[in-house]
């Protein structure tokens, strides 16, 4: 826990300080009347009464608050941040948290239920990209269901820290107004890593993520010449955000020199868009635009190989002109700019050095598998898939059991629930997340005869499955 030493020589005491702690709170989409001073003094003293506050979903019906009831659907306590010098995963970030340890910092926000919409532009009706407003029902838990180790990423911080901590630091720069000419960033990131490790989830979690965060900035009660036909708290439209997906495929015309002028023409509609957010508010909150470029390196290909392999010029038009959009977005404060890559070494190097952050995922580590696994038969548990319990998260197995797992036991008589899942995930070493979140659905189709099993009988049949599905991948593709 984070304390300040106080006193001289030898003799000092310890004072507690009180940790920041983000709680969500998603209200209803009927919700009238709700205030964020009201809210908030309800979510207090709902997690006063608690023994403990653990991360997760907190069961709010038991405790008969009548306004809670109307106008919250969701309560849930995120990840408490970190004090200097505590690493991820060190054994007391995850404990529970007593009330008075905690500066409670709450973020209230409202779903948006509009189905994504398709930009269709050309004469080959290809779809250029998809619209989403934010915080959306789409991607709703998305964030909390990414596993990744907690201790990667630059400097040891785990990767959603490190894309929290540099999403805060750009957003708020921009929000301050800081020179460009001065100090450089350019709110683009890219992930890259091999296909199925969650680059793209991530990236629209994150966006989802952000846009609760500016939802609750902006949430207030205005007044009724400002509030028109919204309701009590709302601004309408102005609280939600707004994700724009590129298909960069759709850029690619069979005309000659006709892609850099659709690159062009797609960036200046997100240029209208971003423009549009910043004019719809009046009271000097703006709306954020992310913007998601998947597998990039089709649009932003290395111009130098291109030239020496003989390219055609007009993927090379079309590079150019992706990097000149780029440069001119950096003007719009709202804007944020987020890639994906399968194949980061084919990336034009002009790109590369505009990415403000670049993170490499990989598949994921045993603890990640375990996460991953442990999510899905806990899922099963829920909906009665398997009949009698579920397993514990790892950070609940005490440290010096987890040491011994896997020493001096040749049957799975002798292991525990979690010690066999274990022994499950550490033969999967070479599986992406994607691979593993299909594994309980394919172990359940193909061993369960009837509606449901015992949890030791499940994960018998996912070790038994778990030496095919580790084998090459070629190996895999013949069967």
């Amino acid at each position: 826990m984070p304390c300040v030493a106080l006193g001289k020589g030898k003799f000092t005491f310890s004072v507690m300080e009180k940790v920041p702690l983000h709680v969500e709170v998603r209200l209803k989409p009927e919700a009238l009347g709700c205030t964020k001073s009201s809210l908030h003094e309800h979510v207090s003293l709902l997690l006063k009464s608690l023994q403990e506050i653990k991360t997760g979903v907190v069961n709010f019906g038991l405790a008969k608050d009548d306004y809670l009831d109307a106008h919250v659907e969701r309560i849930f306590v995120c990840e408490r941040e970190r004090s200097d010098g505590e690493e991820d995963g060190d054994e007391g970030s995850r404990l529970p948290l007593l009330f008075w340890q905690v500066d409670l910092v709450v973020h209230e926000y409202q779903l948006s239920l509009d189905e994504p919409c398709e930009e269709v532009d050309g004469d080959e009706d290809i779809a250029s990209f998809t619209e989403y407003y934010l915080p959306s029902v789409h991607f709703e838990g998305l964030w909390e269901s990414l596993m990744f180790e907690e201790g990667g990423g630059v400097g040891g911080l785990g990767v959603k820290r490190q894309l929290m901590n540099y999403s805060r630091s750009a957003l708020l720069f921009s929000a301050l107004g800081v020179d460009h000419n001065v100090i450089a960033w350019n709110r683009l990131i890219l992930l890259h890593g091999p296909p199925g490790t969650g680059k793209t989830s991530l990236c629209k979690a994150l966006a989802h993520k952000l846009s609760v965060r500016h939802f609750s900035a902006t949430f207030e009660k205005t007044s009724p010449e400002e509030q028109g036909d919204y309701p009590s708290g709302f601004r309408g439209e102005v609280n939600f955000s707004k994700l724009i997906e590129i298909n960069a495929h759709s850029l690619f015309s069979k005309w000659f020199s006709e892609s850099g002028k659709l690159v062009s023409k797609l960036f200046q509609q997100i240029r209208d868009l971003a423009e549009l957010a910043l004019d719809l508010d009046s009271g000097g909150q703006k709306s954020l635009v992310f913007v998601l470029i998947d597998e990039v390196e089709s649009l932003a290909v290395a111009r130098k190989q291109s030239i020496e392999g003989g390219e055609p010029s007009d993927g090379i038009r079309a590079v150019n002109a992706l990097l000149t959009q780029l440069d001119q977005l950096r003007q719009y404060p709202n804007v944020y700019v987020m890639c994906t890559s399968n194949v980061s070494d084919a990336i034009d190097e002009a790109f590369l050095d505009r990415a403000d952050l670049k993170i490499h995922l990989g598949n994921p580590s045993v603890s990640a598998r375990y996460s991953i696994l442990g999510q899905g038969l806990n899922e099963m548990r829920r909906v009665g898939l398997i009949s009698d319990a579920g397993v514990r998260a790892l950070e609940e197995v005490p440290k010096e059991v987890r040491e011994e797992w896997g020493k001096g036991c040749d049957s799975d008589g002798g292991y525990t629930d979690e010690e066999l899942l274990w022994k499950v995930c550490a033969s999967l070493e070479d599986e992406s997340g994607r691979q593993l979140r299909k594994l309980p659905f394919l172990c359940f189709s193909k061993c369960v005869r009837g509606t449901s099993c015992r949890l030791r009988d499940f994960l018998r049949s996912l070790l038994g499955m778990a030496a095919t599905t580790a084998s090459p991948r070629g190996e895999r593709m013949q069967e």
